[in-house]
């Protein structure tokens, strides 16, 4: 078992992200924004890391929630562009 991070939105786990960042327990990733799992990476947040350590990092929900909506309207905006035959928005 490698370790690992359970994240969560509104009290709800949304994802388990491995230390090397793969997905764990069968996570679909594309459910957690790039910045956060980032974020994560930079701080190299592992269980055993945030156990061992007696530190706490919460990210609040409204940031997080706020990344989900800008990555969903990315990720639409992406598929309206590529639907009109544009790759760059600028």
């Amino acid at each position: 078992m490698k370790d690992h991070n359970h994240i969560h939105l509104h009290g709800y786990e949304i994802a388990v992200v491995n230390n090397d960042g793969s997905p764990s327990h069968n996570s679909d990733l594309s459910k957690v924004p790039s910045r956060v799992l980032s974020w994560m990476k930079d701080k190299k947040l592992t269980e055993s890391y945030l156990q061992n350590d007696m530190l706490t990092e919460r990210v609040p929900a409204a940031v997080i929630t706020e990344a989900v909506r800008h990555e969903t309207g990315m990720t639409k905006a992406e598929a309206l562009l590529s639907k009109m035959g544009q790759s760059d928005p600028d």
